[in-house]
């Protein structure tokens, strides 16, 4: 059998965490979805891909007992796939309008990319409700802003909708350290 060098592209990929304490307001559950967004997008498009499909769900604490319980997901198929972020988040908080109900405590989000397609299959439509064009300067503007944050750091350039402060991020407080990939957590012998 032949040795691969390099992996298969995902047929799906997903970003879901909890929150490092519980959201009530609709807007910040919106800030975390477009994060979890612009970071799964992020990652599809440097395996050279397209996503078709998109799921958002939403969901409380099911270890809290005594707090009134909600699950709900919703999808969308998108007719032409795109890696573009701006659009994957206006239709993932178009998703979250459908899902959210006031009044409950969520403590985790997630984002679904399905269909996942390569790049090089994508082709222009009889119609003209697709432009090639136009695809191509969103995929040179998401080129642009992937190396910046490649660059310069993570989170270099983002999206207004991905918020500024994060209050909901996990917390990581007891995570154990990482004294092989970071500089500054190194131990120091004197």
């Amino acid at each position: 059998m032949p040795l691969e060098t390099t992996p298969k592209p995902k047929k799906q990929l997903a970003c879901a965490l909890n929150f490092g304490r519980p959201i009530q307001l609709r807007e910040e559950l919106a800030e975390a979805v477009a994060t979890y967004v612009a970071t799964v997008a992020q990652r599809l498009r440097h395996q050279h891909s397209l996503a078709a499909s998109l799921t958002v769900f939403i969901q409380t604490s099911r270890f809290q007992a005594n707090a009134p319980q909600y699950v709900s997901s919703s999808s969308t198929a998108i007719l032409f796939p795109i890696a573009f972020t701006p659009d994957l988040i206006a239709e993932a908080l178009q998703l979250l309008r459908e899902i959210f109900r006031p009044g409950y405590l969520y403590r985790k989000a997630g984002v679904l990319l399905g269909k996942i397609v390569s790049q090089d299959t994508l082709q222009g439509d009889l119609f003209d409700l697709f432009s090639l064009e136009l695809h191509e300067k969103k995929a040179r503007l998401m080129e642009a802003v992937d190396q910046i944050n490649e660059t310069w750091g993570n989170n270099t350039l983002f999206f207004g909708s991905q918020g500024i402060h994060r209050d909901w991020k996990m917390r990581q407080a007891r995570r154990s350290p990482r004294f092989t990939t970071q500089w500054n957590e190194l131990f120091a012998v004197t």
